[in-house]
């Protein structure tokens, strides 16, 4: 019996570890550009119903989280790929879960980093779905890296003293704001 107890015990403090280590991971997000905040079911439709992506455009998504907008993107438009930057390596690790549960491993790169010192020049679609003194940060980026053409969507805030091409408002869901280099 006290071995039962003991294996019990054990398990609860693995689980307990466990908890602290997403905890921290998301509390990450918090110190770093903007705190994980998934989409709900209705932003997402409406975030990928916006994109117009062609199959063989490149889409960032730069705080990639659980990757669900990557997931989505490439399953909507048969993208050829798609690449996420996420500095938890909790939310590295369970989004590279999904793209593989999904079968989606060859086309949906995750990368672990601050997404302020990766290249970003591939992208022809960026996705950010931050905070606002973040996106103020990432005008010089997108200035510097980004090609003629490429477009940002910015779920939710515009990005500081830039005119957005179009914001797309629907009921009941956050405003895009589409940018265009």
């Amino acid at each position: 019996m006290t071995l039962f107890y003991g294996f019990i015990l054990f398990l609860l403090f693995l689980f307990l570890i466990l908890i602290l280590f997403v905890n921290l991971s998301i509390l990450q997000g918090f110190f770093s550009a903007a705190p994980w905040v998934p989409l709900s079911k209705k932003n997402l439709v409406n975030l990928i119903d916006s994109l117009e992506a062609e199959p063989q455009e490149i889409v960032y998504d730069l705080g990639s989280g659980d990757g669900r907008i990557l997931i989505s993107a490439v399953l909507k438009y048969d993208l050829k790929k798609a690449v996420g930057i996420e500095i938890s390596w909790f939310f590295c690790f369970w989004s590279k879960l999904k793209i593989w549960l999904n079968g989606l491993k060859n086309r949906i790169f995750i990368k672990r980093g601050n997404f302020f010192k990766r290249d970003i020049s591939e992208a022809d679609i960026v996705i950010c779905y931050l905070m606002p003194k973040c996106l103020g940060k990432l005008k010089d980026k997108f200035r510097k890296e980004l090609k003629p053409g490429s477009k940002i969507f910015s779920v939710a805030f515009s990005i500081p003293n830039w005119q957005p091409r179009e914001v797309i408002k629907k009921e009941g869901c956050l405003s895009i704001y589409l940018y265009k280099i």
